[in-house]
């Protein structure tokens, strides 16, 4: 009997049965913090061990207790003193995390990129009308030499300083494509520019992607985030998505690239939303014919947001916030 699941429950002020249905012996049944759409009992706890199972859905089962508490509303911190509280063994609590790491003095080094002819054209190649703006805008480096060289580096900012950063190819012999800096924060997430609380929010996958959008809707009010990838199933980085974004009700508009599963798609808008629960999210799929938003051109790019803002409107302003929504867009957002 790992926890005190109905102490707890009690505590968090989180309904709970033990008997009816989607109940069964030695289990605390709760409201699945997963699924979202289901206020029915399906979600089992178990006393018996560390571990949990949804009844709907098998992709929400684990073990992982600060995973499950964050999404029940809590920080990561709080869901660690919490679980603690309730451990009947009182095992230790985990250290701390290690301070984040101010890499802005090593960051000043990199020569800016706006100085760099290669990484002027390679911007313009890659759609960007006004490179030299965008390099200054969003203080993009070169490397000419040295473990990074030929790469367009792009900042990672946590609360203000530089944390890490990414680095993008510029010739295609270098491999890999993408580089990190080493060791890098948790669930890192790329913030192109402050988000402000009545903005609609972007969510795509890659630092370029998220570039392109933060360049082609800097006169719209909405904001970027690039995820750096496509796991979405972690809870540092949907815990900084959520330090990031407070809690403002919003419109979420979540793109990610064409190659990724519907059935990845929804779960990854579930946990968004759950992360999220006082937003509305909603997929944005990427145009019929487009590798990736970082593929598409300034202007296509800004129209592409636009429709998609207006398609999500209605059901938006009618107030359903914390609800994940995955039809298919309009084709007006499509093309």
């Amino acid at each position: 009997m790992p926890y005190d699941w109905r102490s707890l429950l009690d505590q968090a002020r989180i309904p709970w049965r033990v008997k009816g249905p989607n109940t069964s012996k030695g289990n605390v049944s709760i409201e699945c913090p997963f699924c979202g759409d289901d206020p029915s009992f399906h979600f089992q706890l178990s006393e018996t061990f560390d571990g949990y199972r949804c009844l709907r859905d098998s992709r929400h089962n684990g073990s992982h207790m600060v995973r499950l508490l964050v999404a029940l509303g809590y920080s990561r911190t709080e869901a660690q003193v919490l679980l603690h509280e309730h451990k009947l063994d009182k095992k230790p609590l985990p250290p701390k995390p290690r301070a984040i790491e101010d890499l802005t003095d090593i960051w000043q080094r990199f020569p800016p990129a706006e100085d760099a002819p290669h990484s002027m054209r390679y911007l313009k190649g890659r759609g960007f009308t006004n490179p030299m703006q965008t390099a200054i805008d969003y203080d993009l480096r070169y490397a000419r030499a040295g473990d990074w060289a030929q790469r367009v580096l792009i900042p990672f900012a946590v609360d203000g300083i530089v944390v890490s950063w990414a680095g993008r190819a510029t010739t295609s012999y270098l491999r890999p494509r993408y580089r990190m800096y080493d060791p890098s924060p948790p669930g890192l997430i790329y913030v192109p520019r402050v988000i402000t609380t009545e903005q609609t929010v972007v969510i795509v996958e890659g630092q370029f992607d998220a570039l392109k959008i933060a360049v082609a809707t800097e006169r719209d009010s909405v904001g970027v985030i690039g995820l750096s990838g496509k796991n979405l199933d972690s809870a540092d980085r949907l815990l900084r998505l959520a330090h990031v974004l407070g809690k403002s009700r919003r419109l979420i508009l979540l793109a990610l690239d064409p190659d990724v599963s519907v059935g990845v798609a929804s779960h990854s808008i579930m946990l968004v939303a759950q992360a999220l629960r006082w937003c509305y999210v909603a997929r944005l799929h990427v145009p019929v014919g487009q590798e990736d938003p970082g593929a598409m051109s300034l202007g296509d790019a800004q129209k592409w947001i636009q429709n998609a803002i207006r398609a999500n409107a209605r059901v938006f302003m009618s107030g359903r916030s914390g609800q994940a929504h995955s039809r298919n867009t309009p084709a007006s957002t499509r093309a």
